[in-house]
Formats: C-alpha cells, sequence, structure tokens
C-alpha cells in the first residue's frame, strides 16, 4: 500500500521541489509522511468546501496547485478561514500537497499544458528556473505557426478552455509569431515576453495600470483569468499522477473535485 512519503515522491517526479520560487511555499502542508494513502483528489485552492468534500469521501490526500500557508503563521484561530481548514484537514486525517510554480515551471508543468490545450507549441520558458538549463522556468513563449490574431487566440482560448468571458487590451486584429504565456498572475513577466519577441500576452488577473502599460508598450494582453489559467492544473496532476501510480503499482484512486471560478459576470 502507498504511503504518503510515496505519493510525493512521485509528484514531485513531475512538479520537482528545486523548481520552488524562494517566496513560494509548494510542498508538503499538512500530513504525514507515514500515512497510508488509498484516496486522492485534485484541485485548484485547499479551501474549506474541498477539505469538507474531502472528509466527507474519506480522501486521504487532497492535491492543490495553491499552497495552504504562503507566510508564517504565529497564532491559528479555529474560527477563521484557514483556521477552518486546517482544523478540518487535521481532524479528518486529510493531507494537503501543493505544486505551485513547481508545476508552473516544470517540463510538460501547467504552462506547457495551457499552450497545449489551446493548439499552439512551446518553444522557450520566459525566465530561467533555479535549475538554469533553458527548459524549466516561469512563463513560455510559444510559437504562433498559424498567424492567429489575438482575437482569434482570445476565441480559441474562451471556447477550448470553456469560459464564459475573458478580457483583451490592445489591438484585437495583431499578429504576432510568438506568443507569450503566464497562467495565473503573470503580468510581471509581460516586458520580459515582449524582449523575447512576443507581441500577444495570455496570463490573468490583469489590472488597469498594467492594462496601460501594455497598451504603451504595443502588447495585446489576453486575461483569461486566474481560475480561468490554472483550473487545468487539476487534470494535469491527475493525468501524469495516474501514470506513475499505474507503473507503481499502486492501488490508489484519483478524482477531480467540482469547483468554480469565484467571478461572476452580469
Amino acid at each position: 500500500m502507498a504511503e504518503l512519503k510515496d505519493i510525493i515522491s512521485l509528484i514531485e517526479e513531475i512538479a520537482p521541489l528545486e523548481l520552488a520560487e524562494k517566496w513560494d511555499n509548494s510542498g508538503l502542508q499538512i500530513g504525514c509522511l507515514s500515512s497510508k494513502i488509498k484516496k486522492v483528489a485534485f484541485a485548484l485552492d485547499p479551501d474549506f468546501i474541498h477539505l469538507k468534500t474531502c472528509s466527507e469521501k474519506n480522501i486521504d490526500l487532497l492535491v492543490t496547485h495553491h499552497p495552504f500557508f504562503f507566510s508564517n503563521i504565529k497564532s491559528i484561530d479555529l474560527g477563521s478561514s484557514s483556521g477552518r481548514c486546517i482544523e478540518t484537514a487535521i481532524k479528518s486525517d486529510i493531507a494537503v500537497y501543493s505544486a505551485h510554480t513547481t508545476l508552473d515551471s516544470a517540463k510538460q508543468g501547467l504552462n506547457d499544458y495551457f499552450i497545449e490545450k489551446i493548439g499552439l507549441k512551446a518553444i522557450r520558458p520566459i525566465t530561467n528556473s533555479p535549475l538554469n538549463d533553458e527548459i524549466t522556468g516561469l512563463g513560455r513563449i510559444a510559437l504562433n505557426s498559424e498567424n492567429f490574431t489575438a482575437k482569434d487566440l482570445a476565441v480559441m482560448i474562451k471556447k477550448k478552455l470553456e469560459l464564459e468571458t475573458l478580457r483583451i487590451v490592445g489591438d484585437k486584429d495583431l499578429i504576432s509569431s510568438h506568443i507569450g504565456v503566464c497562467t495565473g498572475s503573470g503580468i510581471s513577466l509581460m516586458k520580459e515576453a515582449f524582449l523575447l519577441g512576443a507581441r500577444i500576452f495570455i496570463t490573468g488577473d490583469l489590472k488597469y495600470h498594467d492594462a496601460k502599460d501594455a497598451v504603451d508598450l504595443g502588447i495585446c494582453v489576453i486575461d483569461a483569468g486566474h481560475f480561468g489559467t490554472e483550473y487545468i492544473s487539476s487534470a494535469l496532476l491527475k493525468e501524469r499522477l495516474d501514470k506513475l501510480l499505474k507503473l507503481k503499482g499502486y492501488e490508489v484512486s484519483t478524482e477531480i473535485l467540482k469547483e468554480k471560478d469565484v467571478f461572476e459576470t452580469l
């Protein structure tokens, strides 16, 4: 029977821990390494609803993209949102593991998966990872060999990722041979992508002043949302982990928990 440490070892084959950014907290969030794992669930966030669902379904391990903890905790208020989550995880014996920037930067990780989903081909990372291998790192530059316009790409993203809405800034008719991509909140990589030849940039969480900067720079930005660009992390992790579990002969069931964007457009 697989133990938590065995499953973590497999996850870190997919998203190596050494790829984590210094500010990030990827890795084990809560759990005992020797605990037995029979059921694994995947979600974008380790929130109370997901943990409650895990408790009801007797899930042993919740694997998320976003970490449980980002900053040092000096006290735990069980009446707070985070406190309720911690209490539920511990009382229900649910381990939580997060693959955040490790999955973002990994070869065949989240950015590569996103690009593949929308029908493009990644050629290099935007930034180098700690491994400095020109394969791993945050963001990706993708080839636009079909000469899609920014509007074409926006329509493709909306359809293939089943998004209700997205936003676009700049010239919608712009064609760029190179496309910058950074899932989640990736606008900080926009200028680096521009220097690498990208004139269209795809990300989430675009703010007003960053949008103005994009217009001044002459780059078109497609904001597909934080959730919209990252909820597919669960499918990616499940696909990759299922293959490794089969190779190892571990009898562990896996499932993706239902979730939706917290934002609604009226």
